[in-house]
């Protein structure tokens, strides 16, 4: 299955399936980062072709997938060293 993905920030393919990958061990999401997402502008478009496994990951969450994506993906760059 294919699906596209609004992110802020422009990643490559291999990076965007870690991402999907982090989404099935997501616990919680500080308000902050909800705050900061949500004034982003998700200005990149990516297709991503989907494996079974991932493809079930992604419809968990349903619509909220994307939102949670780029949660994660703030979460991960904020606490980089």
């Amino acid at each position: 299955m294919r699906r596209y993905f609004n992110l802020y920030k422009n990643i490559g393919a291999r990076e965007l399936r870690y991402y999907v990958h982090k989404m099935e061990n997501c616990e919680n999401i500080a308000p902050e980062t909800i705050a900061e997402i949500k004034n982003r502008n998700l200005k990149t478009k990516k297709l991503l072709t989907l494996s079974d496994k991932e493809n079930e990951i992604v419809s968990r969450y349903g619509i909220g997938a994307n939102f949670l994506l780029n949660c994660i993906i703030f979460q991960e760059e904020e606490y980089e060293c």
